[in-house]
Formats: C-alpha cells, sequence, structure tokens
C-alpha cells in the first residue's frame, strides 16, 4: 500500500506502545511510519525501532496536534497517509478497507470507520454535524442530546465531521487547504475546522461502518485534566466561532462560558477525544 502512517504523540505512554503493536500484522505493507513526538519527555518506545522504515522525531516544543500533523504531513512520501492518536489500536482488516475506499472514492479527503470502545460499541460521540450558532446555543444551554445510533452497513457514508482520532488522509487534499490550523493549541476544534474548509473546497469526509478502530478516549483528559482541558475545549470552540461564524461569536460568548461552567460542576457530558 502507498500508505504512510502518522501518530502524534503527546504523553501516550503504554497506549502508543499498544497501538505501534497492532501495526506489526502490516508492517510489510506500510510505506513508512512516523512518530511525532511533542515535547512529552518520553522515550522511543523500542517497537517502534522494529517496525520497517520507521522514524521518531522529537520537537523541542509542544507543536499541538495541528502543528505535528502538519508537520508529518510535509515530511511523508506516500500519497495517503494515517493520522492517528497513540490511544488507538488497528486491525489489518480494517486498515485495508479504509485504505481500499480512499483508492475508489476519487473526492474523498479522509476516510474513517467507527471508533469503539472496550465494549466493542461504537462511541457516539464521533459523528456530529458542524458547529452552527444555534446548535452551539442549544448544547450550551440545553446540553447534549443524545444523538442516533451511528450508522451500519456496508456502503461508504458522506458524514460532516468525523473526530480525527484515526483518519486515512488524502494528502493531495491536505496541502490544498494547506493542512490543520495551528492555532487551535494544543487540540480540540482543529479537526473541527479542518472538516469544514475541506468540505468548501470541495472534497468530501466518508465513514465506513465495517471498518472498526478500537479507540480509548480521553487520553488527553487524563494527562490535563479536567478543568484544564475544558478551559482549552471550550476556548478553541470560541476560537472556531470567531473564525467561521464571527457576527455569532460574541452573542455566543456567555452561552459558551455557562456551558463550560455546567460541565465543570459535572452536569453535561463532553466529546471524549485525543
Amino acid at each position: 500500500m502507498d500508505l504512510s502512517v502518522v501518530v502524534v504523540n503527546w504523553r501516550g505512554g503504554h497506549h502508543l506502545a499498544s497501538l505501534l503493536e497492532s501495526l506489526r500484522p502490516l508492517a510489510d505493507e506500510l510505506y513508512e511510519t512516523l512518530v511525532i513526538d511533542n515535547a512529552s519527555g518520553e522515550q522511543e518506545p523500542r517497537v517502534l525501532a522494529e517496525l520497517p522504515r520507521s522514524r521518531w522525531i522529537a520537537s523541542s516544543e509542544n507543536l499541538g496536534f495541528a502543528g505535528g500533523a502538519n508537520l508529518a504531513a510535509d515530511l511523508v512520501a506516500a500519497p495517503f497517509f494515517l493520522l492517528l492518536n497513540p490511544d488507538v489500536q488497528l486491525t489489518a482488516g480494517s486498515v485495508r478497507g479504509l485504505y481500499q475506499a480512499m483508492r475508489n472514492l476519487r473526492r474523498a479527503a479522509v476516510v474513517c470507520g467507527p471508533l469503539v470502545g472496550e465494549d466493542g460499541r461504537p462511541q457516539s460521540f464521533q459523528l456530529r454535524p458542524l458547529p452552527t450558532p444555534g446548535n452551539v446555543l442549544r448544547e450550551c444551554l440545553l446540553g447534549r442530546a443524545a444523538g442516533p445510533d451511528p450508522p451500519s452497513g456496508e456502503s461508504p457514508l458522506a458524514v460532516e465531521q468525523p473526530a480525527a482520532a484515526c483518519w486515512l488522509v488524502r494528502k493531495e487534499a491536505w496541502l490544498e487547504v494547506g493542512g490543520m490550523d495551528p492555532r487551535f493549541h494544543p487540540a480540540w476544534f482543529e479537526d473541527v475546522d479542518f472538516c469544514l474548509r475541506v468540505r468548501q473546497a470541495g472534497w468530501k469526509l466518508y465513514y465506513l461502518p465495517n471498518c472498526p478502530i478500537r479507540h480509548q478516549g480521553a487520553a488527553s483528559l487524563e494527562s490535563l485534566g479536567r478543568t484544564r482541558f475544558l478551559s482549552i475545549y471550550y476556548g478553541n470552540l470560541l476560537r472556531y466561532l470567531r473564525k467561521h461564524h464571527p457576527r455569532a461569536a460574541p452573542w455566543l460568548w456567555l452561552p459558551v462560558q455557562l456551558g463550560k461552567l455546567a460541565r465543570m460542576a459535572g452536569l453535561g457530558r463532553l466529546r471524549r477525544s485525543g
């Protein structure tokens, strides 16, 4: 496969080692494996050195998920790359299925499969509509309503903004829109912003129900702590609104703050990614 693997790591620890172990059955098929370490202070896992055509790229500063992904995208030699969080585990069948779908879907910028938890069930936060002033207001003031069950079947489905824990990306589309916006630092909403911009450029994002990816979830939340995580998450939500809905953003500042306070008090649920 002309497919590179990119992992953006920040304190991935044992999650990263498990992910790299899951790549072993694919080692001879992959073009290369790159790990961008965002100044986490961790050492290169032994298993990475055992994978062919692998590199550990240590940044002297935390570039954030977007900055790390942009750096990796500039380095990968293949026309397609898997962009991964450290807390996923892959199966050869799912990777091959995503790759084949990407080759068949000429205007696909991203293809992904269902993120599943330890119980094998799809994680409900993965597929969401792009934020609008209306749905942001409703979620911040009323809480997020339970969404529909993730779709099933075998056919690829066009979606708006799948969470970026595991994306198979077409490098041509990535470069056309300039990659991810590193101002969404260190994480959250850089993937949402990318999805909007790539759709505006005429590309599509697809979800393959029959290509599951194991996802631990909330790894960054564990490292940052709940209060810091919520401050970053809602701060980047406001950044997204200022960028894409500048007229509505000032009016949404207070509802967003109220939503953050409610979740700090444990009164709501958040998308668990990263």
